[in-house]
């Protein structure tokens, strides 16, 4: 009877060491495998966000172009308010600056890694602050600059087709070889027919004016989606240093 005591303990201790071993065997493999996930996670992260970063970057080199666009494009729209004011005489410099008011841009970002991120669920991104950053980045700010820049275009080509045509000689707003990325002006030329008349024309006045506040404004957003690129590519690096 002792005996068969004995032998049913000895049973249960090594089916219970069993039991553990086998338990502790599970649990490793759900750690490894855990451990597995979060590294291929963290690579898929480190890998989508430097992709995004160089992005950026040539997001960056576009706002730059926009940027000189839209200043001089302002800059034009004040030289020749300053010379109707001054009632000075036309002179073929000025052909240039009529020009460049007109001057539009656009914005196609690079959206491809974000939107890898995106389809793979943003919370890949570990950082609170980057991925919410990012998310207002792309989902907000590049939106609304697109939309305005939009506008904005729509405004110069209402202008040159119901406006320009009785005040202009016919222009081409593109000039290839002639294209300043420095001061802004893609090289066309806008000839009035009129420059005396122009200078007290009602309706050209207005426009010139709200093109000089479209430009002014467009440079400054552009300006500061710039900083907000910029500052995200800082904060991803950091991180990812």
């Amino acid at each position: 009877m002792k005996k068969t005591f004995t032998s049913l303990k000895e049973n249960w201790i090594r089916y219970g060491f069993e039991t553990i071993v086998i338990t502790v065997g599970i649990l490793g493999a759900f750690t490894l495998e855990s451990l597995y996930d979060n590294m291929k996670t963290k690579e898929t992260e480190y890998k989508l966000l430097n992709e995004m970063v160089s992005g950026l970057k040539n997001d960056i080199s576009i706002l730059d172009v926009n940027i000189a666009f839209h200043e001089g494009g302002a800059r034009a729209c004040q030289i020749i308010l300053e010379s109707f004011e001054q009632d000075l005489s036309y002179n073929d410099s000025l052909s240039l600056y009529f020009a460049m008011t007109h001057n539009y841009t656009v914005f196609a970002p690079n959206k491809g890694a974000y939107e890898s991120i995106k389809s793979l669920g943003i919370e890949i991104i570990q950082n609170d602050t980057i991925r919410l950053e990012s998310i207002r980045l792309y989902e907000q700010s590049y939106i609304t600059l697109q939309e305005n820049i939009v506008r904005f275009k729509e405004q110069v080509l209402n202008l040159q087709m119901n406006v320009d045509p009785p005040l202009f000689e016919g222009f081409n707003l593109f000039d290839i070889d002639k294209i300043d990325r420095v001061k802004g002006s893609y090289g066309g030329r806008m000839v009035p027919t009129n420059f005396k008349d122009l200078k007290t024309n009602q309706l050209y006045l207005y426009h010139l004016n709200s093109l000089n506040n479209g430009h002014t404004a467009l440079a400054v957003y552009n300006k500061i989606i710039k900083r907000q690129t910029e500052t995200l590519i800082e904060r991803i690096t950091k991180e990812h240093k």
